[in-house]
């Protein structure tokens, strides 16, 4: 689950240099699409949202070298950040516009690889009944 998630977190990193630096080079009206306010607030957003599965992948796995229990945590990491990883494809893909499907980039094969994240390994909705057992629900 901890390598699902962390790979998931890589591929964040990964597609969003690729569409900063595809934003910052595109021209539309005149200027680079990365100097739209509305580019820079959602990349601003899916780095935030990047940082944070970092963080939490990186709490659990000290928890986890300590030698505690964190199966709910790791499933939570395994959650959060896979289904972040689909967000973080589906997003970029759009900002490369009709671009990003075509061969020649790779947010086209990462937006249809990252799918698997969410399902190998446990499913999502099995790691949230986990999640949600744990927290004695």
């Amino acid at each position: 689950r901890m390598m699902m998630a962390l790979g998931s977190v890589v591929a964040c990193d990964r597609l969003l240099a690729q569409a900063i630096d595809y934003t910052s080079t595109r021209q539309a009206f005149g200027r680079p699409v990365s100097k739209f306010q509305t580019t820079r607030h959602l990349l601003a957003n899916l780095a935030t949202e990047t940082e944070a599965a970092r963080a939490l992948c990186y709490a659990t796995l000290w928890r986890l070298h300590k030698g505690e229990n964190v199966t709910k945590e790791a499933s939570m990491c395994k959650v959060f950040a896979c289904e972040l990883a689909n967000r973080v494809a589906d997003r970029c893909l759009q900002l490369h516009g009709g671009y990003g499907y075509m061969m020649e980039y790779d947010v086209q094969r990462s937006w249809r690889d990252l799918r698997l994240n969410t399902i190998g390994g446990g499913t999502t909705e099995i790691m949230l009944e986990i999640i949600s057992k744990l927290m004695g629900l």
